[in-house]
């Protein structure tokens, strides 16, 4: 008894210690008597713990269920079971064997369980993977052979499928659109996070976490880092990539993301997997496709119905409607219309015609095509370039900013602006709206810019047809007055066959040569030409007959029926029949007998003017044209210049001095004087020196112009005035000194009239009041004599104020000033005639030895102001400018004719002569400017330190 106990304990040991083996043993009432470690570490509980305790102490649920039953069957028929059982995430074989006693009592329950997990989950996957590789095939099927619009939703499945097979929580699918050049997400399973567009950099950036792309990688599961895309956040944890080809060209992914940390996936998932990846990207294929087929048959049908519409449709507004409506109706756009460029200031766009939804777009938008803000969308840069414009999305184009809030308004994403051309240049723009963005590839746009060139060739057809039927339509009126014209015309025309018979000629033709219509159409051309001009005739009519030209014209001279020489312009073309073969001569014929006459006369005339101007023995005429080179000179401009005739001609004016002439002395101021581009007479003079000595030459700049006022060049007039100079200055000196012994005299008289004719008048006053006194008051008459009395008085004023003007001695005692001051009063109280005056100036600024002559100036002034002006006021001013004065007398009077008032015969300008020597002898200029009706003005201006330098 002893060693079966013994040997128990051993077996006991021995169960209990076996690695993945459950041993329990049960009394007979399923409490536990003893347990191995095992089973210990799974319930995770110390021996005590178990020991003694039932069965239903110990598990619970479906366990407690299962174990039970299975023990009751046991104790039932008295002998072992064996069952699978699932506890813990765990499959375990359990076998149960009853220990009986002598008399058949179970008195223990062993009970040996092995985990099987790993046994148990391969066949289930394996099962699975059958399973599963079964409704791949099936799901491929309706993938490649269902219709298009069946296609998502048995994606979606297979990606729940396979993602659940896998062991994976979430998955997503990303598909390449060319396009936007990134990848778009398409379909997901439990996937919300992941962002809608992965761009290429950021699709780089997971591809750098995979050793290998082309096959099932995971992303290092230890990295936490954030992933950031468009949108949404990915976390980079636990990611699995499975890419997808098309032809080994990668078209897209598939991301799964586990349900647990650190999965692991056999090969035979990956293939699986792989063969997932294939499928989607086969179906999305096939689906892009079908959809680009329809948009290709829709875009075909559009092109196909507007080239029907082209060849029938002959009008062009017509034209632009009906392909706006075919564009919507079949194309499937939301929107199109054409506008046309307008050659305005502002350069607008015109809407010409629409079809769509456009719900008064048109009319808010104001498009122009130039290079301003509103020039810069689809339409104005079409128009502008004459290239395609498309914008792909609203969204992110800043050119689209003016219309982007209306187009959205009404469901405008994308657009196409096509060029309409006509003549080489673009003439306005097909423009065409998608509710989708980016909804032009380059197939489609391809389409569309056919349609495009169709529509410029209807366009120009259009317009050419046009033009071609107005054209006609002018040429038939043309026809018939041209019949007119030639028997009307005011040019005589003769058509005559190549051998020179007249066919028909207009009356015209026929009086210049004084012939009638009929007796003309006897004639030939060489019965009615000047011997003279035959062989001419002869030679140019050979040439046309060996091609060598096609038409001349020339003057020649005919023959009257009365015998006399007329001259006439004729020109001669050759005429041609359809096969292009000559049948004869058109003859126009313009009586130029005047023109000839004139020129006679014109050459008579410049025979006459080239021998007055060489003959001019003290004047140099010099003709120069637009580019400065010397066309003409006469002898004296030999002298002058010191260059021979044939010389300078052809000679720029600039090179005589380079020649060794002595004209133009100072260059750059004749370069300036010409090169200014005179349009009216210009006189300067210019020093030079000649045999040692210095001469003075007047030179005048005139423009030459033709009958059209067109400049043709210059002439250039220049006299030696050195002796004119000599004597003018010997005259001002004359003038001058007469001018001083004048003032001299006049001082001299006026002292005379003063002391001597005024003492005598004092002298005969007193006698006067002496032989008064001593009269018989009988004889004395208070009234006469004192009447007499008063007449001394007068001529004692009278005397002073002769003495005065004479010569105003008194200015040295009241100043300049206060003399031209009592002036003013004294012609205001005698004339009525307002003065206004300020010339507070004068006595700062004038010497004693001038102030006569200003005197003089403004008494001279103001005496033809009283005389002729007629005036009403006159304004009086002094300014100090620098170190110069201006005094200037100013009136409002009737005025004159300044060119008059300087002639030789005008008695008032003799006394404008003295006033301007005067002015000179103060080292100053006087200057007058006056016009009939607008009054007149003097100004004399006295010249500071630099004039008297």
């Amino acid at each position: 008894m002893k060693k079966l106990e013994i040997l128990n304990e051993n077996l006991l040991n021995i169960f209990s210690n076996i690695p993945d083996q459950i041993f329990v043993v049960l009394d007979e009432n399923f409490n536990h008597v003893q347990v191995s470690r095992s089973l210990l570490k799974i319930l995770n509980k110390k021996e005590k713990e178990i020991i003694g305790k039932n069965v239903n102490e110990i598990f619970t649920g479906k366990t407690l269920e299962q174990r039970l039953n299975q023990l009751n069957k046991v104790k039932k028929e008295k002998k072992s079971i064996r069952y699978e059982s699932f506890y813990e995430r765990r499959w375990s074989d359990v076998i149960i064997t009853p220990v009986l006693n002598s008399r058949k009592k179970i008195i223990n329950y062993i009970i040996l369980s092995r985990d099987i997990t790993s046994r148990v989950e391969l066949d289930i996957k394996n099962q699975f993977r059958g399973e599963f590789e079964r409704i791949l095939l099936e799901i491929s099927s309706q993938l490649i052979f269902s219709p298009v619009d069946k296609i998502d939703k048995e994606a979606k499945y297979a990606l729940e499928l396979g993602a659940d097979f896998a062991g994976f929580s979430n998955a997503v699918v990303y598909y390449y659109q060319e396009k936007k050049e990134a990848f778009s997400k398409i379909y997901t399973w439990n996937f919300s996070i992941t962002p809608e567009i992965i761009t290429k950099d950021e699709f780089i950036d997971l591809q750098s976490k995979a050793a290998n792309f082309k096959e099932v990688h995971t992303i290092n599961a230890n990295n936490q880092k954030e992933y950031t895309g468009k949108k949404k956040s990915l976390i980079r944890k636990d990611i699995f990539l499975v890419p997808m080809y098309l032809d080994e060209k990668l078209c897209g992914f598939i991301l799964f993301k586990s349900k647990k940390p650190n999965i692991s996936i056999d090969s035979d998932d990956f293939t699986l997997l792989a063969l997932l990846a294939k499928i989607f990207a086969a179906a999305f294929e096939r689906k892009q496709n079908k959809i680009k087929l329809e948009r290709e048959y829709r875009v075909r049908e559009t092109i196909s119905k507007i080239n029907e519409a082209i060849i029938y449709e002959k009008n062009e507004i017509s034209l632009y409607k009906k392909i706006c409506e075919i564009i919507i109706n079949t194309g499937g756009y939301r929107m199109a219309w054409v506008g046309i460029a307008q050659n305005n200031k502002k350069k607008t766009v015109k809407p010409i015609a629409f079809a769509g939804h456009e719900e008064g777009y048109l009319k808010l938008v104001n498009i122009y095509w130039d290079n301003s803000e509103r020039g810069q969308g689809p339409t104005g840069t079409a128009i502008r370039t004459g290239s395609t414009v498309v914008v792909r999305s609203y969204e992110n184009n800043k050119n689209f900013n003016l219309w982007r809030k209306e187009a959205e308004k009404r469901g405008y994403r994308s657009n196409i602006a096509l060029p309409i051309n006509y003549e080489g240049k673009t003439i306005g723009s097909l423009n065409i709206y998608s509710s989708e963005e980016d909804a032009y590839d380059k197939t489609e746009i391809d389409f569309l810019r056919e349609i495009s060139k169709n529509l410029s060739f209807a366009v120009k057809t259009i317009r050419n047809e046009a033009i071609r039927k107005k054209t006609q339509e002018i040429l038939d009126e043309t026809e018939i007055r041209l019949q007119a014209a030639f028997a009307q015309a005011s040019v005589g025309m003769l058509f005559a066959n190549s051998e020179g018979r007249a066919l028909k000629v207009n009356t015209r033709f026929a009086y210049f040569l004084e012939y009638t219509v009929k007796e003309m159409m006897k004639k030939g051309i060489k019965d009615v030409t000047h011997p003279d001009e035959i062989k001419n005739d002869i030679d140019l009519l050979n040439k046309m007959k060996k091609g060598e030209i096609t038409a001349y014209s020339r003057d020649k001279k005919y023959i009257t029926k009365k015998k006399k020489i007329v001259w006439g312009n004729t020109s001669v073309s050759l005429i041609k029949n359809k096969a292009g073969k000559p049948i004869g001569h058109l003859v126009v014929l313009v009586d130029i007998n005047d023109k000839k006459k004139a020129e006679a006369e014109a050459a008579e005339k410049t025979a006459f003017l080239n021998s007055i101007l060489s003959s001019a023995s003290n004047t140099a005429f010099i003709a120069i044209d637009s580019k400065f080179l010397i066309k003409y000179a006469n002898k004296e401009a030999e002298r002058i210049t010191n260059v021979s005739r044939e010389k300078m001609l052809n000679v720029p004016v600039f090179k005589l001095q380079e020649m060794g002439g002595t004209l133009p002395a100072d260059i750059e101021k004749t370069k300036s004087i010409l090169g200014t581009g005179i349009d009216k007479e210009i006189s300067f003079m210019v020093e030079r020196p000649k045999d040692g000595k210095e001469r003075i030459v007047d030179c005048i700049v005139s423009p030459i112009k033709n009958e059209k006022e067109n400049k043709m060049g210059y002439l250039l007039t220049a006299r030696d005035i050195t002796e004119n100079i000599k004597k003018q200055k010997e005259i001002e000196n004359l003038t001058l000194r007469i001018i001083n012994l004048q003032e001299e005299y006049s001082a001299v008289l006026s002292r005379e009239v003063h002391d001597s004719l005024g003492q005598h008048v004092a002298l005969l006053k007193l006698y006067l009041q002496s032989f008064i006194s001593e009269i018989d008051s009988a004889v004395y008459k208070e009234d006469k004599y004192t009447e007499v009395l008063n007449l001394f008085d007068e001529l004692a004023k009278m005397v002073s104020q002769l003495s005065r003007k004479i010569s105003p001695v008194f200015l040295q005692k009241l100043g300049l000033k206060n003399a031209l001051e009592e002036i003013f009063e004294k012609i205001q109280k005698k004339s009525g005639i307002m003065i206004n005056y300020n010339i507070d100036c004068v006595e700062k600024y004038f010497i004693d030895r001038w102030n006569i002559h200003v005197y003089r100036i403004v008494q001279e002034a103001f005496t033809n102001i009283l005389k002729h002006s007629k005036a009403r006021k006159v304004i009086v001013s002094c300014d100090v400018d620098g170190a110069n004065l201006l005094f200037s007398i100013k009136d409002d009077g009737i005025g004159f004719n300044l060119d008059e008032l300087e002639s030789k015969d005008s008695k008032r300008g003799m006394g404008l002569s003295v006033m301007k020597e005067r002015a000179k002898l103060i080292n100053g200029t006087l200057s007058i400017y006056s016009k009939p009706n607008e009054g007149m003005s003097i100004v004399l201006k006295i010249y500071g330190e630099k004039r008297n330098t």
